[in-house]
């Protein structure tokens, strides 16, 4: 849900989805004076894919650094605990 709601973020509210079009410039804001052309489909859908790839890998690496390293690992307690209270060693 957060990779979803990144990525929507990322189109409308910081203007990515104004790189969809056949013009060279690089505008993220559009000016109504101007002619723009017809928005692409194929841009359109690469940045979507660049945009939604470029968002999980950014929440994979968050996930390692944060989750892995802030939060306990409690298995290995759980497998000693285990093992301890084992009625036969098979």
């Amino acid at each position: 849900m957060f990779q979803i709601f990144c990525t929507i973020m990322f189109l409308k509210v910081f203007g990515f989805e104004n790189l969809a079009s056949a013009d060279p410039t690089d505008d993220l804001e559009r000016d109504s004076s101007k002619y723009y052309s017809p928005d692409s489909r194929i841009f359109r859908f690469a940045i979507l894919g660049l945009v939604y790839i470029i968002t999980g890998m950014l929440w994979l690496v968050l996930l390692l650094l944060l989750q892995e390293t802030l939060i306990e690992n409690l298995m290995p307690q759980v497998e000693t605990i285990y093992q301890h209270f084992r009625p036969y060693n098979l």
